[in-house]
């Protein structure tokens, strides 16, 4: 019997799930949020599975840790029971059609958490359901499976008959996905020879030293910024992150980076618009691990050369400056050296800019490079980590360079 126990406790949600999922479709859900509870029914019933479900949250701050936290255990519980893989199809997909309502759903249990979410509703409450949330439940889903998920709305009329229709069509979807294939019981489905074996990594911020954790990622989206390719590089380490312009993920996410392309004001007004200032701030200052890329490094300071009637985020201080020779923007590799013990190493890596950093705190610089005189390519101060060049752009090396900021929150490679 393919089952699992998942209990899950934190200041805003308390969760416990038994699952099996060789069932009959029996279920008994507790939720605070009836047509939650509801939806949550219809996917045990249409997958056939065996669900227990006891869910207490903080409804008294809002539905959004609830319906996540929610999705987030029974991904774990599918994975759990799952075990290690073998014979499963691994990918399923199924379109239902309820009344006036179409939809679809589709996911491979990859090992890689991704998910692609389309469906638009008329009303933000449906029942009790916070219907914006509906993304975040298999968010949450896609996270906890460590899947990739695509569900779609493709039209209908009822926003009820909307959302029932999606939950069964990723029961379906989930059923198909987790049924045994006859043909190849003891063969793993990849040709890697296993399926998202869990990338993890040390921290010890929090008072959580010593102890293991899939560290969750926010990439800060303003309207610019190479976001898609640093998306990859994590979702190539196995490591799950979100794309978001959302004040509130940025605030729950363990890790925050910030990427860019485009120019320092442009970044900062876009950053204003979409009420994401105070919310970067405070995350830096509550001593999470912070990375900036590239203009997300430039804009951590006052002020630049570019765009003199913009102020920076000023959480350091000093200005960014324009190349005085030589061809702009520099775009080639070219090679930091680290001024100090750190996550850097003297390797070559991948620029595009025609400004650079100078703090007026040299200590705070971690490595240098040379482009007709020498400059800051990269700098670091408590939990926070920048640098000029493209990591994610720069092969190997850069993503050694990701790894090791994931890997590293020690005292002794991020000195104060």
């Amino acid at each position: 019997m393919r089952t699992a126990k998942i209990s899950r406790k934190t200041k805003e949600t308390k969760i416990e799930a038994k699952l099996n999922i060789d069932g009959k479709g029996k279920y008994e859900i507790k939720t605070p949020i009836g047509f939650f509870t509801h939806m949550l029914e219809s996917f045990a019933k249409h997958g056939l599975f065996d669900i227990e479900l006891d869910v207490k949250g903080d409804l008294g701050v809002d539905q959004h840790h609830t319906v996540e936290d929610t999705g987030i255990v029974l991904g774990q519980a599918f994975k759990k029971a799952l075990g290690n893989k073998k014979g499963i199809n691994r990918a399923g997909y199924f379109i239902f059609p309820m009344d006036d309502a179409l939809a679809i759903a589709a996911l491979d249990i990859s090992g890689r958490p991704y998910l692609k979410f389309d469906g638009k509703l008329r009303r933000r409450f449906c029942g009790d359901f916070d219907t914006d949330l509906l993304e975040d439940f298999f968010y949450g889903f896609s996270i906890g499976l460590q899947a990739n998920i695509g569900v779609k709305i493709e039209y209908g009329r009822s926003d009820h008959h909307k959302i029932e229709a999606l939950f069964k069509a990723f029961a379906k979807a989930m059923k198909m996905a987790c049924s045994k294939n006859k043909r190849a019981l003891k063969e793993m489905p990849s040709t890697k020879g296993l399926i998202g074996k869990p990338w993890k990594f040390t921290i010890n911020f929090q008072g959580a030293k010593n102890q293991r954790f899939f560290s969750m990622i926010a990439i800060i989206d303003y309207g610019a910024g190479n976001l898609k390719s640093v998306k990859n590089a994590l979702d190539y380490l196995n490591v799950g992150s979100r794309i978001t312009d959302k004040a509130s993920d940025i605030l729950k996410a363990d890790r925050l980076i910030l990427p860019g392309d485009g120019s320092f004001g442009y970044a900062m007004k876009n950053l204003k618009k979409k009420n994401l200032v105070k919310s970067i701030k405070q995350f830096i200052a509550e001593g999470k691990p912070f990375l900036g890329i590239c203009l997300g490094l430039q804009i951590l300071f006052e002020e630049s050369e570019e765009s003199p009637e913009v102020k920076g985020l000023g959480v350091f201080k000093g200005k960014v400056v324009k190349f005085r020779k030589g061809k702009v923007p520099q775009t080639g590799w070219n090679k930091i050296i680290p001024k100090k013990k750190n996550i850097f190493k003297e390797d070559f890596m991948y620029f595009v800019n025609s400004y650079y950093a100078v703090p007026k705190d040299d200590s705070i610089i971690a490595a240098m490079s040379d482009y007709n005189g020498n400059f800051a390519s990269a700098i670091q101060s408590n939990n926070v980590t920048a640098m000029q060049f493209h990591p994610e752009k720069s092969g190997k090396a850069g993503i050694e360079l990701i790894k090791r900021w994931l890997k590293c929150w020690q005292k002794e490679l991020y000195p104060a």
